[in-house]
């Protein structure tokens, strides 16, 4: 990004999503592994959360941050654990 942005960002934008959804795959791949391996739920869906993390790591790429140092290797961290760790746990049971 910070050598090429004129190459990395249209490419992420212009092609029809093809950019995004190799990665999405490539991701959702490694959690399935993680989840047969019995590390992730059976319950969750490794595709929608590959997804979520590939578009917000993407955001982070594309438009820099204001509130969020992407230079800092523990908040980062925090950040993930906060908001991306949760997102592979199981959904809450429905209650009929």
């Amino acid at each position: 990004m910070e050598a090429e942005p004129d190459v990395v960002v249209p490419s992420m934008t212009s092609d029809g999503g093809r950019t995004l959804s190799v990665v999405q795959q490539f991701v959702a791949g490694r959690l399935r592994r993680e989840q047969q391996a019995g590390l992730i739920a059976d319950g969750v869906d490794v595709d929608v959360v590959a997804e979520m993390m590939v578009r917000i790591s993407a955001s982070f790429l594309v438009i820099p941050s204001h509130v969020i140092d992407l230079d800092d290797d523990e908040q980062i961290r925090a950040v993930a654990r906060r908001f991306l760790v949760p997102m592979l746990e199981p959904p809450p049971a429905a209650h009929s």
